[in-house]
């Protein structure tokens, strides 16, 4: 396939004949034909230039014709199969030259020439003359960039590669953005500086969104703010009836299966629930925001469960921070169960009303356990004993009110934990039973919350025992338990060390090959650069003359080294005078022998110098036909003797030049 363009040289546009591609019906087109009105077409040297894009229109690469000439058909130029690789656009711009000298006599010009809008069109370069720089130059600063970029990439990839990826990916165009709906989570990726829009959630009529905000409690403005960098949204949501002020989560009167606290109101996040939060059922589901802090006055066994919250974790039915660290309570239905609770190596301590009213038969708490809350184990009527480890260091007042008669309490700590007069009691006039190592038994004894109430582990037989042995059995106990503890987190932190540097390696490894096949596109382009350099310079080869009334030497346009010739003409080489041959001179002088010799007789005549005068004479005779009468006589004239020599110019009509001759 050919496509045919024409090029006004009274406009100075070059365009299509036909909307034609270089991708027309998935056949690639093998010439390009450009055809002028000029009348003296054929009078100059012709070059086609080409940019081609991708789809996204980004420059890919440009390319260069060598030299064209205009023939019958017009300027005709085979198309190679790079112009197509790329899925865009291609510019084009054809450069007229003149054929003495190369000199740029015109480039195609193209205002508001419509692209065509499919894979591998042709459009114009909207370029004028006066801000195109010469073709050469261009391609020698395209050359250099290249270079350039080749050798910073290569100088700068170890440090890169040093650099936390975090920071290397900060550069990318495209962003993650994570909508957060409680325990739901969608994630989309948005391209930089751009809008962005919300998923789309479902609610009942019980709810309402109040719309999206930042971590920090910022609402997002979809209709203006534009994406900067990675983000989390939260959905603002509150369920009607529910009260908030001030931060603070005050009550609910509904009927709603689903109790959804709001992530901010008014401009203030909610962080906190009041200890006057009450509700008119117990089995509602209650869903806090992300923001949520404070929750130690939340009665979790009046909702059936827990949801959400920063700070809040559910686990089996058990209400904890999100450490796991502190338990702040138990939900309804767990709490009417009559299975055995066993608490995490994580928790460290016991809220307020935590365990109020649970029906389990058994607590067991681990040795992480270092305080108890006030009513924290409340009418756990079913609770007949509970272990403390050495750990334990404070219990709060009525920690165990309500509880069973008789309740057992084993402490494992050498020095009673802080405490109050009510810490133990059960009811006004009973109190548990506080067992203790026996060793430790005197400490508790003087204990004035302790005195009455403890016993020694062992019974009292036991007292009399060595108190020695039993203190060092403990105390190796203590350190292995510590070594184990520690170990078991050494292995945690060298699991995470291990998946970090995996995940390292991999982006490394993407890196790398990114950066490889940037090296190979950019030494392609280069070796193109090149190619297109040396074609151009060998438009002028060693031994060429060139002419030019610009005093611009064509080493700084072609390269080479060329040496001037001056004050000379051109005279072509033949068989009298050999190329490369020199003579001549600018000023000529005559000598008398240089004129002809006069003639001093004729037939007829006479002729003789008459003195040593300037004067001359000259003896005649006439023939005369045979009727007629022979004349003579004599005839004198004055010659002037004078025989200075003088010099004279034979320069014709001449313009001056710089000329050159290319030596190598």
């Amino acid at each position: 396939m050919i496509i045919n363009l024409k090029y006004n040289s009274q406009t100075g546009l070059l365009t299509p004949m036909a909307n034609y591609t270089l991708a027309q019906h998935n056949h690639l087109a093998d010439k390009i034909v450009v055809v002028s009105n000029a009348p003296d077409c054929k009078d100059y040297n012709y070059c086609l230039e080409f940019v081609c894009y991708n789809t996204k229109n980004v420059p890919k690469t440009q390319y260069v014709s060598e030299i064209l000439t205009y023939t019958d058909d017009g300027i005709v130029f085979d198309v190679p199969n790079n112009l197509t690789q790329y899925a865009g656009f291609v510019d084009v711009q054809l450069t007229g030259y003149a054929k003495d000298n190369y000199n740029i006599i015109f480039k195609s010009i193209s205002k508001n020439t419509k692209a065509f809008s499919v894979e591998g069109s042709l459009s114009v370069l909207d370029n004028a003359l006066s801000d195109t720089p010469n073709i050469l130059t261009l391609l020698q600063q395209e050359l250099d960039y290249v270079r350039e970029v080749k050798e910073t990439i290569a100088n700068d990839f170890e440090n890169l590669i040093k650099n936390d990826l975090g920071q290397v990916l900060e550069d990318f165009e495209y962003f993650g953005v994570e909508y957060v709906f409680y325990d739901e989570r969608y994630s989309k990726v948005y391209k930089g500086n751009s809008l962005i829009t919300p998923p789309t959630v479902e609610l009942t009529e019980q709810e309402q969104l109040l719309g999206w905000v930042t971590a920090d409690g910022k609402e997002w403005n979809f209709a203006t703010d534009k994406l900067q960098g990675e983000l989390t949204l939260i959905a603002n949501v509150q369920s009607i009836g529910l009260t908030v002020e001030q931060g603070q989560v005050k009550g609910y009167q509904g009927d709603a299966q689903d109790i959804y606290v709001p992530y901010s109101l008014d401009g203030i996040v909610t962080d906190k629930v009041s200890e006057a939060f009450e509700i008119a059922q117990s089995k509602n589901t209650l869903y806090l925001p992300i923001g949520l802090s404070d929750c130690g006055a939340l009665r979790a066994d009046k909702f059936s469960n827990i949801s959400g919250g920063k700070d809040t974790v559910m686990t089996d039915g058990i209400f904890c921070d999100q450490k796991g660290s502190r338990v702040v309570g138990v939900c309804r239905d767990r709490a009417q169960s009559n299975d055995a609770i066993f608490l995490g190596e994580q928790v460290r301590s016991i809220s307020d009303y935590a365990f109020c009213g649970a029906m389990a038969s058994k607590i067991v708490l681990p040795k992480s356990v270092t305080s108890i809350g006030a009513y924290a184990f409340r009418d756990c009527v079913n609770l007949t004993s509970i272990g403390l480890s050495s750990n334990i260091q404070s219990i709060g007042e009525k920690a165990f009110w309500g509880c069973s008669d008789g309740l057992e309490i084993t402490i494992e700590a050498d020095n009673p934990p802080t405490a109050v007069a009510t810490s133990f009691a059960l009811t006004q006039d009973t109190y548990a039973k506080i067992l203790v190592p026996y060793w430790a038994y005197k400490n508790y004894k003087l204990n004035d919350y302790f005195g009455n109430l403890v016993q020694p582990l062992g019974g009292m037989d036991c007292i009399g025992e060595i108190e020695g042995l039993q203190i060092r059995s403990s105390q190796i106990e203590q350190t292995v338990e510590q070594m184990d503890g520690q170990l078991s987190q050494t292995a945690q932190d060298l699991s995470q060390v291990q998946q970090e540097v995996g995940e390292t390696q991999r982006n490394l490894s993407q890196v790398e090959q990114k950066s490889s096949n940037l090296e190979q596109s950019l030494s392609q382009v280069e070796q193109n650069l090149q190619g297109q350099i040396d074609t151009l310079k060998n438009v002028y080869a060693v031994g060429s003359i060139y002419m030019s009334v610009n005093s611009t030497s064509p080493a700084s346009l072609f390269g080479g080294t060329w040496e001037r010739i001056k004050d000379r003409f051109l005279l072509g080489s033949g068989d009298t005078y050999n190329a490369g041959a020199t003579g001549g001179s600018v000023t000529h002088t005559h000598s008398a022998s240089g004129f002809a010799k006069i003639c001093t007789s004729a037939e007829g005549f006479n002729m003789s110098q008459k003195d040593q005068t300037k004067s001359w004479s000259i003896n005649y005779r006439m023939a005369t036909p045979s009727n007629a009468t022979q004349q003579t006589g004599t005839t004198s004239w004055g010659v002037d003797t004078d025989t200075t020599i003088a010099s004279t110019s034979n320069m014709p009509p001449y313009l001056a030049v710089y000329i050159w001759k290319r030596t190598a």
